[in-house]
């Protein structure tokens, strides 16, 4: 019972310090923000750029249509 109660302290300590470890770095808001500025650049423009970098290279932009004039 009281190695049970020491492992449960132990697992319980460890668990609050990479908790803390996470919340004082924000390393779960590095994660998702991180790669969600070039997913939402493709998801408003279609290409894996920031969405202000992108907006040139949206595919409905004058420079970007094909003339099938020879």
């Amino acid at each position: 019972m009281v190695e049970g109660v020491l492992l449960l302290v132990v697992f319980v300590t460890i668990a609050l310090t990479v908790s803390k470890q996470f919340k004082d770095n924000q390393l779960l808001t590095q994660l998702v923000s991180g790669p969600w500025e070039r997913l939402d650049g493709m998801i408003q423009n279609g290409v894996w750029k920031e969405a202000e970098a992108g907006k040139a290279e949206h595919p409905n932009q004058n420079d970007r249509h094909v003339s099938t004039d020879k």
